[in-house]
């Protein structure tokens, strides 16, 4: 039998406003009584819970406008909704033991005190935080689409691991080059992806796009679709020059990250 949240999708989906990509206007969900309601984005934080009765009606009467949509659902669906937006918030917010030198989101966990929170290395930094903010996860002991996650560490959707690939080479610095060399070369992240033929195939048309934007806000598969492991393609470093400062952080800290990651089943 479906869960509650597998058969909203649906419904909120023909209230969902246009796209342009996987780029979409806010969503709101509220329940009749109104007294909250919850903003999904496609921007951080992704997913706002607004308890201010004034604010609420705000932002119904904003709901109104052609690209952004308002969903009426049940209390105890809204509940459930409420419960997700929590537990996104603190995975975000989730502290390790271990971030890259420089950076407080680049690692197994993440040493940041909040969101905007970013390590020395700002640019590299921003790139791992958005990987954290993946919106399709498995979690440690977490089972899902046929598969299970029996490591420490939380898989990422393969998607999102290359969306992180592209946001460091496209930075073409030493850093980025490292941080790249260390995590796609060394470690060897293990993604999941959709067996096929679930994948599809051919341009997307936008109920396609807008179909997978609202399942990926719940961290919702088909059911139907089974998924498998994989693991992410080896990163391409830029060519670009490596200033005195990389160049001593390269030659002092790949040694002890080879050593900490290279038995690491991350």
């Amino acid at each position: 039998m479906k869960s509650t949240t597998q058969l909203i999708i649906p419904l909120i989906l023909t209230f969902m406003g246009k796209t342009n990509g996987f780029d979409t206007e806010p969503i709101m969900i509220s329940d009749s009584k109104m007294d909250t309601i919850i903003e999904l984005s496609t921007k951080q934080p992704y997913c706002n819970i607004r308890n201010n009765k004034d604010v609420v009606q705000i932002d119904i009467r904003f709901g109104d406008d052609d690209d952004t949509k308002l969903k009426i659902v049940s209390e105890n669906e809204l509940k459930q909704f409420i419960e997700i937006c929590h537990q996104k918030v603190r995975r975000i917010n989730s502290h390790g033991s271990f971030s890259f030198p420089g950076t407080k989101w680049c690692g197994p966990g993440d040493t940041a005190r909040n969101i905007t929170d970013l390590g020395r290395f700002s640019k590299e930094d921003g790139c791992c935080r958005e990987h954290d903010a993946c919106s399709r996860y498995i979690y440690a002991g977490d089972c899902r689409g046929g598969i299970c996650n029996n490591t420490p560490y939380t898989r990422s959707h393969c998607d999102c691991d290359e969306k992180f690939k592209k946001c460091l080479q496209d930075l073409k610095t030493p850093i980025a080059n490292l941080i790249g060399e260390v995590f796609f070369n060394i470690v060897g992240i293990v993604c999941f992806k959709e067996q096929p033929p679930c994948v599809q195939q051919g341009s997307k048309t936008e109920e396609t796009l807008i179909d997978e934007e609202i399942m990926s806000y719940f961290n919702i598969n088909d059911p139907a679709c089974k998924l498998q492991y994989s693991r992410a393609s080896r990163f391409q470093q830029s060519n670009v020059p490596i200033d005195s400062l990389a160049l001593t952080i390269q030659r002092k800290q790949m040694y002890f990250l080879q050593c900490l990651f290279r038995n690491t089943n991350y």
